[in-house]
């Protein structure tokens, strides 16, 4: 049987307060910005002597030192284990990316995720608390935008928290009082806040606990919170499930959990907190540093919605003193979370692409080599279309532009002849088709 340590281990629960390599790319990405309008990435008069100059400024800028050195020994970033040169290669490409994804804001760049906002009245009322962490990771102008990685946690709010947001989501929904009531009767019962003993200080002297009364008091928390990741989280799961089944009542949990609309701008109850800490926007980025998605976050709610899922996760925090100055850690507090989660299925869209351009070059391949004519080759073209279409149900409806701009290929092909889609994929063999299909 595993001890309370080993327990809280396996859970993965332990938080050391570190800051991680996502969260400090989120200064990278300010950098990629401004560094962009600096420079002038995306214009066609940018240079090789530009770059080196870009390169250099970049890797020695706070936000992304600090990111490069948290993420030294992280494989799954591009710039592990790459020369400085090619670091700052990737950090270009990124800069461009940025330019070319960030549309509709203007202005300079900065971090807002570590900011404390002022909380909405209602938010106040319900949790005690008059300031948290600020929605928006990031402000372009005056516009907020949350950045997420490709598998997203849009909000992870203690018991109180928890409460706040499905009084403000069931109140903008109009949603029923007795699903209201589940709600919060599952919140009642999360563990809010369950200590372990290590040591306590004495005098000037830190004193051990006695094992086996350590051992006791630890059993019990250890027999309470498996009881929170049993039945208990499976129903409370469950029970949000099925509110979410309901299009409005997902939709405004999802918005509220994006955004912050009545956390921070007072938008449902009215009692107007600090509004820079709505997010209005979301930036989605990949670990190639060669993906990103950038929304307004109203025109996805809905597709938000239906990827949702709360998740009553229990999380740690660890208990110190200082002592002479020094920090010592006795013992650990637990809490349970509700975690609401998508999973943006970012990178599954950007390869679909890029393998439809795969499949395409090699039927050009066949057809110029003569070893398919031009009917099979739409045969082959209609085949592969059909293909894409089942294979994009399976991934978020928001991607759907991925959709549309595939179809865009396939349409401008037969539209304009077959030798102005050769050459859009960089061949040279010279084949007019007159005929037109519509997809």
């Amino acid at each position: 049987m595993l001890n309370f340590k080993q327990y809280l281990d396996e859970q993965e629960l332990l938080n050391e307060g570190s800051t991680s390599a996502s969260t400090l790319f989120e200064g990278v990405l300010v950098d990629c910005w401004n560094m962009s309008v600096k420079y002038n990435v995306s214009s066609k008069w940018s240079n090789n002597k530009d770059q080196k100059k870009f390169t250099k400024e970049i890797l020695n800028l706070p936000d992304t030192f600090a990111f490069l050195k948290a993420s030294k020994s992280k494989k799954e970033w591009a710039t592990t284990g790459k020369t400085p040169e090619e670091q700052g290669e990737l950090f270009w490409g990124l800069s461009k990316l940025c330019k070319q994804k960030i549309k509709g804001v203007s202005g300079d760049a900065k971090g807002a995720g570590s900011t404390k906002k002022t909380l909405s009245g209602k938010w106040k009322e319900i949790t005690g608390k008059t300031v948290d962490t600020s929605k928006a990771d990031i402000i372009i102008g005056d516009t907020g935008i949350s950045v997420k990685a490709p598998a997203a946690n849009i909000m992870s709010g203690k018991q109180l928290e928890g409460k706040a947001t499905v009084i403000a989501a069931m109140e903008k929904s109009k949603g029923s009082e007795v699903t209201k009531n589940i709600l919060l009767g599952y919140l009642d019962k999360f563990v809010t806040e369950a200590n372990t003993v290590g040591a306590e200080w004495s005098g000037r002297k830190l004193k051990n606990a006695d094992p086996k009364e350590l051992e006791g008091i630890n059993s019990e928390i250890q027999k309470d919170l498996l009881k929170a990741e049993g039945v208990f989280k499976s129903l409370s799961e469950n029970a949000f499930k099925n509110a979410f089944s309901n299009p409005a009542v997902g939709n405004a949990f999802a918005y509220e959990a994006m955004t912050g609309e009545e956390k921070f701008a007072g938008r449902v109850f009215g009692d107007v907190g600090d509004e820079t800490g709505e997010a209005t926007h979301m930036l989605i980025w990949d670990y190639d540093l060669k993906k990103l998605k950038f929304y307004k976050a109203k025109e996805k709610v809905r597709d938000v919605a239906k990827g949702l899922k709360m998740e009553a996760t229990l999380k740690s925090s660890r208990r110190e003193k200082k002592i002479e100055g020094k920090k010592v850690k006795v013992g650990y507090s637990i809490y349970q979370s509700m975690r609401l989660a998508i999973n943006t299925s970012l990178e599954d869209a950007d390869k679909l692409t890029d393998d439809v351009k795969e499949e395409i070059q090699k039927m050009e391949n066949m057809l110029s080599e003569g070893i398919i004519n031009e009917f099979s080759f739409k045969e082959k073209l209609g085949k592969l279309w059909s293909s894409v279409k089942d294979k994009l149900k399976g991934i978020w409806n928001w991607l759907k532009e991925q959709l549309n701009k595939i179809k865009e290929i396939f349409n401008e092909m037969w539209d304009e002849g077959l030798d102005s889609v050769l050459s859009y994929f960089e061949t040279d063999v010279k084949i007019k088709v007159n005929q037109t299909i519509r997809l």
